[in-house]
């Protein structure tokens, strides 16, 4: 009569668990990443429907503060081959996600402070998620006061860089297949060059 499990008995069901705990712990990581990327879409879609109450109540979107591409390089949208190839034929000013007063023209009239909480932590990669506002800026005095556009912004591009690339970033109707993107006002912006 036998009163315990042979050393093989034992590295069976040893192997049986670790196989089985590998399983369930890639599909929580999965399911994560995933609501992690639903909360960022819907983060600026809040911010979308924010930027527009504020048109409507100012006749403009807000100017960003930050200047230049860094990194990123942008384009129109032409309407007639759908191509992302029109140059810009004035400066950039953006907000990143990572700088402090994020889009803070809208708080607390437009948006909830609550809406947005950006995951800054890199991914494995060293990507951080970076989630812009951009628009066209011809500024009176090139390098001046932010708030010195000869036309304030008529139109605008919100991205952000995903943790799975699952096709949502291809079929937003943008420039880049690696950042969603979402466009507002009278002319469409694209991303056309993204750092690695």
């Amino acid at each position: 009569m036998r009163t315990g499990f042979t050393l093989i008995e034992l590295l069976v069901v040893i192997s049986i668990i670790s196989l089985l705990s590998s399983v369930v712990f890639s599909g929580v990581r999965v399911s994560k990443v995933k609501s992690q990327d639903a909360y960022r879409i819907a983060s600026l879609e809040a911010f979308q429907k924010g930027l527009e109450l504020y048109y409507l109540e100012n006749g403009n979107y807000p100017i960003p503060g930050g200047r230049n591409y860094y990194d990123f390089d942008y384009a129109e949208k032409n309407n007639t081959t759908g191509f992302c190839d029109i140059p810009l034929s004035s400066e950039i000013h953006f907000n990143n996600s990572v700088s402090s007063g994020f889009l803070e023209e809208l708080y607390p009239n437009y948006i909830n402070e609550g809406d947005w909480t950006d995951p800054t932590k890199p991914d494995n990669y060293n990507n951080i998620y970076n989630c812009r506002y951009v628009t066209p800026c011809e500024e009176i005095t090139p390098g001046g006061y932010r708030y010195d556009c000869i036309e304030l912004p008529q139109y605008y591009l919100l991205h952000c860089r995903l943790d799975k690339n699952d096709g949502l970033q291809e079929n937003d109707g943008g420039g880049s297949d690696i950042l969603y993107e979402i466009t507002g006002g009278s002319k469409q912006l694209c991303v056309t060059t993204t750092p690695s």
